[in-house]
């Protein structure tokens, strides 16, 4: 190929790739935009888009301010809490399934997507079923709830193109953990309350939807609702600690950091939680 040939190809080639990228970012924006224009996929206040045509989100100020990151971070991870409080209002069935979609897009090993959610919304025949499963000390303010969803993972997976032998999934449990990261994170993006719990009676859990504990693992509950307005709160909200990243971050092995295992305390955790 000559130099003159050559650079004319070049040219070719490159102008097929900046039309491919200005497509891309036409498709991109087209796709905020109609995110942002769906009342069933926002709630005011919560996203706008600006003249860029570049979808914007607004955070919780008073949950940032009382965080300080040691490296700079995106604020919907920053903000993001796990509130007790929450307005009562029911969310629309396309406001509960947007935040499903986003825990569909979660990581997952061998994409095997082991995740199960089972939901119920308040002032339904099912809520009952699941409200009998929280602790007292958590139903105290899981009453305001729109809903409330138990998590579980299946434990094994086949191999692609071998359906006959079932292999241990080995990370179902961490890979459903995303998924609920993920529907916390839009759910956060959108100002509605996530509150994942362990305080539940799991085994009645396995029971009560008939369960094969044999594959399949409950992980957790989590609480859904409508986030009060700033000035109707009860309280400022609850910002909780965190470690240290040398605590748990180390170049080229791990270091441990020892834990207490205060088994009285926990006892009386367990204790308290179901007598109140």
């Amino acid at each position: 190929m000559s130099g003159r040939v050559f650079v004319k190809y070049f040219q070719k080639q490159l102008a097929i790739d900046l039309l491919f990228k200005s497509n891309r970012n036409i498709t991109r924006n087209s796709r905020l935009l109609t995110a942002a224009s769906n009342p069933e996929l926002k709630t005011p206040d919560t996203m706008t888009t600006n003249n860029t045509n570049e979808t914007t989100y607004t955070y919780d100020q008073a949950v940032i301010k009382g965080r300080n990151a040691d490296h700079s971070i995106h604020p919907l991870i920053l903000s993001r809490t796990s509130p007790r409080e929450m307005t009562g209002q029911l969310l629309s069935d396309g406001e509960l399934m947007t935040l499903f979609e986003a825990a569909r897009w979660a990581p997952s090993f061998y994409n095997q997507q082991p995740w199960r959610f089972a939901y119920a919304k308040r002032n339904t025949d099912n809520y009952a079923k699941f409200e009998s499963l929280v602790w007292p000390l958590n139903l105290q303010w899981c009453r305001e709830a729109s809903a409330l969803v138990v998590v579980a993972s299946h434990k094994l997976f086949y191999m692609k193109g071998d359906n006959t032998k079932e292999l241990p999934n080995p990370t179902h449990s961490f890979d459903a953990g995303a998924a609920c990261m993920a529907l916390a994170l839009e759910a956060n993006a959108r100002d509605l309350v996530v509150h994942c719990m362990a305080g539940f009676d799991y085994q009645k859990a396995y029971e009560v939807f008939g369960v094969d504990q044999q594959r399949y693992n409950i992980d957790c509950m989590i609480a859904i609702g409508r986030r009060p307005e700033p000035n109707l709160r009860p309280h400022e909200p609850r910002v909780s600690p965190r470690n240290a990243l040398n605590t748990f971050v180390s170049e080229g092995s791990f270091r441990p950091v020892p834990v207490q295992r205060n088994e009285s305390k926990i006892e009386e955790i367990q204790d308290r939680y179901s007598k109140t």
